[in-house]
């Protein structure tokens, strides 16, 4: 090795234990008025629309079963596969006619359950549920330590022959 004449040595000894230098971010700037003015307002135009949304849920998504009736979709696709030996306007005719047929058995269905739910609820309205107590136990009796139920004393209540169950429900018309 040659010596340069240097006194200062080589560089990587002048390196050696040396790190890089990243100054510091520079300091956060304090937010204008204006913009707290305006995060101000859209937390409570966000906390408005929440309540909303909790108070006034929005309608459930609509599925495909509920777009696309299954049993309209399916007979026409089981007539359309029968009726495979068919001409197409027959297969047509035949499967068009047949999930008509099912759509309209359907809503005749569903307005028979409406009209019974209505019904009922009419009938409801009218009969008053009244409660009574029929007979009480007290689980201990007189030693209050004792857990089990051969210690239990019945407390005097209408006794009747029919009903077993502690309470009963009388619906009076």
């Amino acid at each position: 090795m040659r010596d340069t004449g240097s006194d200062f040595g080589r560089l990587e000894e002048l390196l050696r234990g040396s790190k890089v230098y990243i100054p510091p971010p520079p300091p956060k700037r304090e937010p204008t008025s204006e913009y707290k003015a305006l995060m101000a307002r859209l937390r409570r135009e966000e906390e408005l629309r929440v309540y909303e949304r909790m108070t006034n849920p929005p309608a459930p998504m609509e599925t495909f079963t509920q777009k696309f009736p299954a049993s309209i979709v399916a007979c026409a696709g089981g007539l359309w596969v029968v009726a495979r030996w068919w001409s197409t306007p027959a297969r047509l005719a035949l499967s068009m006619g047949g999930s008509l047929l099912v759509g309209v058995a359907e809503v005749v269905v569903y307005l028979g359950y409406v009209r019974r739910v209505g019904e009922a609820k009419g009938k409801a309205k009218g009969l008053k549920e009244v409660k009574e107590i029929v007979n009480t136990w007290v689980v201990g009796g007189p030693d209050y330590g004792n857990d089990t139920m051969d210690s239990a004393v019945p407390i005097t209540g209408n006794h009747d022959a029919e009903e077993n169950s502690t309470r009963r429900r009388k619906i009076q018309t």
